[in-house]
């Protein structure tokens, strides 16, 4: 199917073919899902020298980070905000920069391939947990939550540096972090999504659980 893409496929841990601009529910695994995010790192890889702080570990934080009042179907969303980098990796902020201004600079209009590719990642992704898209509390939450995770991991798993952009003052939150074992993050991240789709009375594509230990 993909092939006549010329390419635009990635093959998974499980033997799965995701299309990388026509992404189906059907392709998508928790397994792959939690294997792949446990090995990418964020900051691609610029953290402390003793170990690198993964995708995984950082969605784990944001959904942490949420207040005791929030339900599980929001948490779930909180999860899985960076799911799609399953496929298209944790592509930083300043890099996505410096693509968009090319575009700009030469094409002489605004236009986001990143960000068009991972709406449609995300949204198959969705599809394959038959859960429906964030409203715009739950999405408001995720960017809140997201830059707090990113200032906590900045001050615990970053050397210090300058930063790009205004990011919340964290010196009296007790929270700390550090790189695990990746075999753990990927058992922890995989156990939490079950956790939060049961809570949540979310029941997905049998697809989605293939794999999974029971």
């Amino acid at each position: 199917m993909s092939e006549g893409l010329g390419g635009c496929w990635i093959g998974t841990s499980s033997g799965m073919s995701i299309d990388v601009l026509n992404p189906q529910p059907e392709s998508f695994r928790l397994v792959d899902m939690a294997i792949s995010l446990s090995r990418i790192p964020r900051f691609n890889g610029h953290t402390v020298p003793h170990a690198s702080w993964s995708v995984a570990e950082h969605s784990l934080l944001v959904e942490q980070l949420a207040p005791l009042e929030v339900d599980a179907k929001p948490r779930l969303h909180l999860l899985l905000h960076d799911a799609h980098e399953m496929v298209i990796g944790d592509t930083s902020t300043p890099v996505k920069n410096a693509y968009n201004h090319i575009i700009r600079s030469e094409l002489g209009t605004f236009f986001d391939p990143v960000k068009r590719i991972q709406i449609r990642l995300q949204r198959a992704i969705e599809l394959a947990l038959l859960l429906p898209p964030p409203d715009e509390d739950e999405y408001a939450l995720i960017k809140e939550l997201d830059l707090l995770a990113l200032a906590i991991e900045k001050r615990d798993v970053m050397v210090p540096m300058g930063w790009g952009w205004p990011l919340p003052d964290v010196s009296k939150v007790a929270l700390q972090v550090s790189p695990d074992n990746p075999v753990r993050v990927r058992k922890q991240f995989r156990e939490r999504v079950l956790h939060l789709m049961k809570e949540a009375g979310v029941t997905p594509m049998p697809s989605f659980l293939a794999g999974c230990p029971k």
